[in-house]
């Protein structure tokens, strides 16, 4: 090997000094580089809620159920028919639309014209299409319509099994919505009660069209007897002050 003077050699080795710093620079700046965009990374990601990316996006939610307040029912419609018509693929039958928009309805009114239709369809097996569900339910509900349905469903009540207290409730809410006299709901009453119940009011005493005056005693009298059946049904035993039963 040729005899490098001793200065060269200086000259490169610190040039190889040098270098070496330079290439720790550039490592050390890339390495800051990729930290930096890391952080980054993580500051977008903290920005972004996760319910943003995974949440399901649905055009409609079930719009709940309508319990007979009339304010109410416009908004209430038409958010079921567009809820029924987005989600028509899930309710491809007549059946599925009307049930759909029936069993949401509860309360005196809309409660008991959607389990009368719902059973005359069952029984007939016949369900009514879409547009004229639609038709019906909103024609139903508008306020002479509805007077008429509810007149028709007093005259038709029994008390039958149900408790005196459901029965009145019952029987008020149709007198009300069918906006029907006092009078008339006095001859209807007496016919619907149980006729051991009505017998008991009018050995009392009642005068004859006073409504409230009927249904109140209708519901003392009623209750009475519910309660005096339940004592029998469950039996009694009498205890004697020996401490025996008799």
């Amino acid at each position: 090997m040729a005899n490098i003077p001793l200065q060269d050699w200086n000259h490169v080795l610190g040039t190889l000094d040098q270098l070496q710093q330079e290439l720790t620079a550039a490592q050390q700046q890339i390495q800051a580089g990729q930290q930096a965009f890391a952080n980054l990374q993580a500051q977008i990601q903290a920005q972004v809620p996760p319910a943003a990316i995974t949440r399901k996006v649905e055009p409609f939610s079930n719009p709940g159920v309508y319990k007979g307040e009339r304010a109410k029912f416009r908004e209430w419609l038409v958010k079921m028919k567009m809820w029924v018509q987005a989600y028509t693929s899930a309710q491809p039958a007549n059946m599925d639309k009307c049930l759909a928009v029936w069993s949401q309805m509860e309360g005196p009114i809309a409660g008991r014209y959607s389990h009368s239709r719902i059973t005359e369809c069952q029984e007939a097996g016949v369900w009514p299409p879409w547009d004229d569900l639609k038709d019906e339910v909103d024609t139903f509900f508008s306020p002479q319509l509805e007077r008429e349905w509810a007149r028709a469903q007093m005259q038709r009540m029994t008390q039958g099994a149900q408790s005196i207290e459901t029965f009145l409730n019952n029987f008020t809410a149709m007198k009300q919505a069918g906006r029907v006299s006092d009078n008339y709901a006095f001859t209807v009453l007496v016919k619907a009660v149980k006729p051991e119940i009505v017998r008991e009011v009018f050995i009392q005493g009642v005068d004859e069209g006073d409504f409230d005056s009927l249904r109140n005693q209708c519901r003392t009298v009623g209750q009475v007897m519910e309660r005096v059946a339940l004592i029998i049904s469950q039996g009694h035993g009498w205890v004697n002050t020996a401490g025996g039963s008799c």
